[in-house]
């Protein structure tokens, strides 16, 4: 739902549904920001996060994660959404970050 209404909106995105899928996914160039859920298949969102975070090549893009979970700030993320998430606070999130002086894709092209 999150992906088709993004889409919508005129976003570029990339769909993943595992944790080694979301990792690979976001070390790729031109990402300018990562929604990253907490609940995945194969394992926890917020492992994705703290690696995503600790990794030179994707430190700085903002990772946004949503969760049915109270806030953990331990993994790292630039913003919390709390499901059910309503898509334009998905997209207003998405915007307030890339709009940060840091917001920028981390990976040049």
């Amino acid at each position: 739902m999150y992906v088709e209404f993004l889409e919508a909106m005129g976003l570029k995105t990339l769909q993943a549904t595992t944790c080694a899928a979301a990792l690979a996914s976001g070390t790729k160039r031109g990402i300018d920001a990562i929604v990253l859920d907490r609940r995945l298949p194969d394992g926890d969102g917020g492992d994705v996060c703290r690696a995503l975070k600790a990794d030179p090549r994707t430190r700085a893009v903002p990772v946004i994660v949503l969760s049915g979970r109270e806030q953990d700030r331990s993994i790292g993320a630039d913003a919390y959404l709390m499901k059910p998430v309503i898509p334009d606070d998905l997209l207003r999130e998405i915007e307030r970050l890339l709009a940060r002086p840091d917001g920028g894709p981390a990976l040049a092209p």
